[in-house]
């Protein structure tokens, strides 16, 4: 074989060199990951399924699988989405990939998952090298190979345990043997055997038969009627043989279509013990895949999705996929029959989940770009007649670097959070793009419904409760997506902080606004209310056929410097505090006139509700009997002491409480002025809304022993 000359060897090296610096760089963001025993999303179902092949050979879900799930370690793997046939319930996904994985998960436990995408990548694309390097200027479509490859978010598919890299593989290996293949062996069965290779892609993920399609088409466009025949053949009959098995193992050819639920911990599963209440969960018949042949069309969603599609936060393929665009742009020009083919297939498959899917057309959670459109992408180097220019390689180089910083930067700096496939997008130039409705954690459940509305958390900078969201100050602000009904702008939060001179700040797209808290003693806050700019999106959310409107909101605490302040943020949604809310009516309560020093005296209090909700401490709006002293002649902005005493059951409205408790007073002998009463979120107080407080007065602590009068009760 001649010597290649010298520039296409400096190439071909450079190719090779960028490649092992993309290798590089994924293992050192894989090395920050924290664990690898962690898995998330669908992750969770396609391991204990390749599990189950290789420890009893099937794939329904038995005492035995259930067995096996309790005795991990690791709670996120215990969510599991199966699916009910008969009498019989199995795991339900695509059953490809854990087939292929379960022989090298037998050997390598389960990095056997990630060694099955790296080898599927792998091999395509050198699958396409061998097509690629026949053609002119080889120094050139090695750097652009290589840029495929590894300026972009392909490389870290490898780490899901998820078939979405080897979707990726199918659709690159099986377009290049139909189209051309190695150069001695481009024949009819070579074509079939590349149709064998995308027909699973239909089974795996149905839109995924634009690609085949595709395929097929650009085949005859070119006139090779015979290998386009082939080609469908080899599809059509692998594609039958996985829908058979499909359906012997899960009984269902398509699991997307058949009756499914998630099961984990807190539901229970369908086998074992608690099987009969855990079977339940079936009866709804619910099926994932609800999608027709006529799309619902909803072009204002669409349009919203298309340009996170492009640049969003998660998703974009200006940052993800960046030479995808590249590539497209340069197929255009000169492009033939066949070349419009190609593209056309990969633009269809990301349009149908645009118009069809556009709520989700990126892939739920557990995904670093969009892993959807993978098969689409596969189609892009081969539809390029003749490499991009050096110039763009670089550009799209230069991107993909910073990006990779950025995200090192993230991952770095939010260290000690819960880890998860969004990490890299927590800080850094991501948080600059446009923001996608994403799911957090879907077994953590940080989405929330406060006060009747959705909030979903983007980010680690909020640590979430049922009713809670806690802020500490030196923190990036917390990101968080607000979907409300209401048509008012106006938003409304009980603020706590647990130290004076703290402010809220809010921030959203037109701007921050800063709220200083009252202070209250040794700490602050006070009732925030918010006008917000106008709903950056409005759309029917997957959890309501109405119209909601989306709030991208950040919050973040201030406290004065050198003090670490904490939080408590309450959500009070459409619920407004007015003084119809605080209403009640009380006893009479006669406070002690004169009481010992470091005694004890016992309070009695009896309130009926009024409000116009009820009273709780453990509620959205948590309420509170507060007991406030400071020294007379120091006014109300002495530092009071305070002491709260909660109420542990739900009062009505109409109902009434009786309260009793000990009230220990001062050692230091003097004057002190003496307040009950109720406060929502500790914060916010009856009085302050009412022009009085349930009782107040001055109380004299004197030295010795305290007379009679020191135990009193409300009348």
């Amino acid at each position: 074989m001649p010597s290649l000359p010298q520039s296409k060897r400096r190439r071909e090296l450079t190719a090779i060199g960028l490649m092992l610096l993309s290798v590089a760089a994924l293992l050192l963001l894989a090395a920050r990951r924290g664990s690898w025993a962690e898995v998330a999303g669908d992750e969770s179902t396609f391991l204990a399924m390749t599990e189950s092949l290789v420890s009893d050979g099937d794939l329904e879900f038995t005492n035995a699988d259930l067995a096996r799930l309790e005795a991990t370690e690791r709670p996120a793997r215990k969510t599991l989405i199966l699916q009910r046939s008969g009498a019989r319930v199995a795991y339900s996904k695509p059953v490809v990939y854990p087939l292929l994985a379960a022989p090298l998960v037998a050997l390598l436990g389960r990095p056997g998952m990630a060694a099955l995408n790296g080898l599927a990548i792998a091999g395509a694309l050198v699958l396409v090298w061998t097509i690629l390097r026949d053609r002119k200027e080889r120094g050139a479509w090695a750097l652009t190979l290589a840029t495929f490859a590894g300026a972009g978010a392909l490389l870290p598919q490898i780490a899901w345990s998820m078939g979405d890299a080897l979707q990726f593989a199918f659709a690159l290996a099986g377009a290049a043997l139909c189209l051309g293949g190695p150069r001695r062996v481009r024949s009819v069965w070579m074509a079939a055997a590349g149709g064998a290779l995308l027909g699973p892609l239909i089974a795996m993920r149905p839109p995924n038969a634009i690609v085949v399609v595709a395929v097929v088409a650009a085949v005859a466009a070119s006139g090779r009627v015979r290998r386009a025949l082939a080609a469908a053949g080899g599809a059509a009959a692998a594609l039958v043989l996985v829908l058979g098995l499909s359906s012997a193992l899960i009984g269902a050819a398509n699991p997307y279509r058949a009756e499914r639920a998630t099961f984990n911990l807190a539901t229970g599963y369908p086998a074992g013990a608690d099987a009969a209440r855990a079977l339940e969960q079936f009866d709804a018949g619910r099926a994932t895949q609800r999608l027709g042949l006529r799309p619902a069309v909803r072009p204002r969603v669409s349009a919203y999705s298309s340009l996170y599609f492009l640049a969003g936060r998660h998703t974009g393929l200006l940052v993800y996929f960046p030479l995808a665009l590249v590539l497209f742009g340069a197929a255009v020009p000169g492009a033939g029959r066949e070349q419009w083919a190609l593209l056309a297939g990969a633009a269809g498959l990301a349009a149908f989940y645009l118009i069809w899917m556009p709520d989700n057309y990126f892939g739920g959670a557990s995904f670093v770009g969009n892993r959807y459109v993978l098969p689409a992408l596969a189609l892009l180097p081969l539809a390029v007649r003749r490499p991009p220019r050096a110039g763009w390689l670089i550009g799209v180089w230069v991107l993909s670097a910073v990006s990779f910083l950025s995200a090192l930067h993230s991952v770095e700096r939010e260290r000690g959070k819960p880890f998860s496939s969004q990490s890299h997008a927590y800080s850094g130039i991501f948080r600059l793009l446009p923001y996608e409705s994403t799911a957090l954690a879907i077994e953590d459940r940080e989405d929330r419904y406060l006060s009747d509305e959705f909030l979903r958390f983007v980010d680690g900078n909020a640590e979430v409760t049922e009713h809670r969201i806690y802020l500490d100050s030196g923190r990036q602000p917390a990101e968080i997506l607000l979907a409300t009904p209401r048509p008012s702008g106006v938003l409304r939060f009980l603020v706590w902080v647990d130290t004076p001179g703290a402010a809220l700040v809010f921030r959203d797209w037109r701007g921050a606004q800063r709220f200083e808290l009252a202070s209250h003693g040794r700490y602050a806050g006070g009732l925030i209310e918010v006008v917000a700019a106008p709903a950056w999106r409005r759309h029917p959310f997957w959890w309501t056929p109405a119209n909601w409107r989306a709030h991208l909101i950040r919050l973040s605490i201030e406290a004065p410097a050198g003090i670490e302040a904490r939080a408590d943020v309450r959500h009070l949604g459409p619920y407004r505090l007015a003084a119809k809310f605080f209403a009640y009516a009380a006893d009479p309560v006669e406070l002690p006139s004169t009481v010992a020093a470091g005694g004890t005296s016992i309070l009695r209090v009896a309130l009926v509700n009024r409000g116009r909700r009820p009273w709780a401490s453990e509620a959205d709006v948590p309420i509170h009997l507060v007991r406030r002293m400071w020294p007379e002649g120091s006014g109300a902005d002495g530092e009071p002491a305070i002491g709260f005493t909660s109420i542990d059951r739900e009062v009505a409205r109409g109902e009434r409480l009786e309260l009793e408790f000990d009230q220990r007073w001062p050692r230091r002998p003097g004057r002190y002025r003496f307040e009950l009463d109720l406060a929502a979120g500790g914060v916010e107080l009856f009085g302050g809304w009412l022009g009085a407080s349930i009782a107040s007065g001055v109380v004299e602590v004197v030295a010795g022993q305290a007379e009679p009068d020191a135990v009193v009760s409300s009348r």
